[in-house]
């Protein structure tokens, strides 16, 4: 039997999820634009989660326009991203990239899943079968690496939108690690994605 859907409210997602420092944003930046990416890219907490967070799992120092010391032992570049699971911090260096804390995020969950919550996440998308009676249809994930056509496929006119990146497959479902779909906007057009409403193509910069 395939992979079905998992309960996707925040509640349920957030069980199997680090939770992040988190006061408006999930994240100690000193970049404005970082900390919006990813206030609307991941699964954001409730209100009442919110009032019972307690202390986070995992905290990210995102201090992407400080450069990091190249003259340092073992570093070769301005540009650095650390990670270190025994006081479960991150620190971005060097770089304003905001997909930096997306992929880090990920490289967190790739060891953080399969060790403490026993599931397995996956650099894919995900869709799901739309069923007349109400029932539950079949998922379907595409693997690939980015850029090789994961948001393309799964992103079917018939079948229902999982997500296009970043899942969780679990004894119970398969669920988003995010909070939606986030398609490339090179070359974006109603004709190659008929998905996107065409009043949005061209007002994100």
């Amino acid at each position: 039997m395939g992979p079905k859907v998992q309960d996707q409210s925040p509640s349920h997602c957030l069980q199997g999820i680090p939770r992040l420092v988190h006061g408006e944003s999930p994240f100690r930046l000193w970049i404005e634009y970082t900390s919006d990416n990813q206030h609307n890219m991941l699964i954001r907490p409730t209100a009442e989660e919110l009032a019972n967070f307690g202390e986070p799992d995992f905290i990210i120092y995102n201090a992407g326009q400080f450069p990091a010391n190249r003259f340092t032992t073992g570093m070769t570049s301005t540009t650095s991203v650390e990670i270190n699971f025994k006081r479960m911090e991150m620190v971005i260096l060097g770089t304003e990239y905001a997909g930096e804390m997306k992929k880090g995020i990920f490289s967190v969950m790739h060891y953080l899943q399969p060790v403490k919550f026993k599931q397995l996440s996956l650099h894919s998308s995900a869709n799901q079968a739309k069923s007349s009676d109400g029932s539950e249809g079949d998922v379907t994930l595409f693997f690939g690496l980015s850029g090789t056509g994961k948001t393309t496929l799964s992103a079917d006119p018939n079948r229902l939108l999982i997500g296009d990146d970043e899942h969780v497959w679990s004894d119970t479902g398969v669920f988003n690690i995010e909070g939606g779909c986030y398609a490339k906007t090179i070359n974006l057009s109603k004709e190659k994605v008929s998905q996107v409403p065409s009043e949005t193509i061209g007002t994100i910069v």
